[in-house]
C-alpha cells in the first residue's frame, strides 16, 4: 500500500511513481497488436489451401521450430520426466490445440472479424463461470466496471456491415467467363 500526500493510503502508485513508456514500447505493443489480432486473418487466409487440421500441425510446428532453438540457446532443456510430458500434452491440446482446431473449423463459415470479436470475449467468460460454479459469487463494483469496460471494448469497435444487395438483384460473377477468356484464381 502506497501513500499519497494527503496521507491516504490508495493501493496505486503515484502519477509520478509511474514510469514513462517509451517509443520503442509503444512500437512493440503496437506491433504485437498486430501480429496477434492478425491471427485470424492468417487463419481466414490459410483455410483457402488447407483444412483446419493442417493449420493446426503447421501453427505447432512453426511455435516448435521457432522457440526449441531459442529455449535451448538459454540453456533450458527438455524435461525427462513421462508425467510432466503427460503434463504438458494435456496443457497444450487444451490451450492451444483444440483451441486453434475450433477457430479454424469455425472461420469456414464466419469471418475472421467474427472469429476475432468472439475470442475477445473470453475474459468476459471467466467471471461469469467463476460465479455459475460457485468458486467466486462475490460482486464488487471493481468487477463489474471492469466486466462493463471489457464488454464494451468488444462491442463497441464493431464494424458497421456492409449493406448488402437487394434480394432481388441478380448476384454478379466477380470472374466473368467467356468461351474465349477462362477465368483465373
Amino acid at each position: 500500500m502506497l501513500a499519497d500526500v494527503s496521507g491516504w493510503t490508495t493501493g496505486y502508485p503515484l502519477k509520478a511513481d509511474l514510469p514513462r513508456i517509451s517509443r520503442a514500447g509503444i512500437a512493440r505493443v503496437a506491433a504485437l497488436a498486430l501480429l496477434w489480432g492478425s491471427g485470424f486473418l492468417w487463419i481466414k487466409l490459410a483455410l483457402r489451401g488447407f483444412n483446419a487440421v493442417q493449420i493446426v500441425f503447421a501453427r505447432l510446428l512453426l511455435g516448435f521450430l521457432i522457440l526449441t532453438p531459442i529455449a535451448l540457446a538459454r540453456g533450458l532443456r527438455f524435461p525427462r520426466q513421462g508425467r510432466l510430458w503427460g503434463h504438458l500434452f494435456v496443457a497444450a491440446l487444451v490451450a492451444n490445440a483444440v483451441p486453434y482446431l475450433w477457430f479454424g473449423i469455425a472461420e469456414e463459415t464466419i469471418g475472421s472479424n467474427v472469429a476475432g470479436a468472439l475470442n475477445a470475449t473470453t475474459p468476459l467468460w471467466t467471471p461469469l463461470l467463476a460465479f455459475l460454479v460457485g468458486v467466486d459469487r462475490t460482486v464488487t463494483m471493481k468487477k463489474a466496471a471492469g466486466f462493463a469496460l471489457g464488454f464494451l471494448g468488444v462491442v463497441v469497435p464493431r464494424p458497421t456491415p456492409l449493406p448488402r444487395p437487394p434480394r432481388h438483384a441478380p448476384r454478379q460473377d466477380p470472374l466473368p467467363t467467356t468461351p474465349h477468356q477462362p477465368a483465373t484464381a
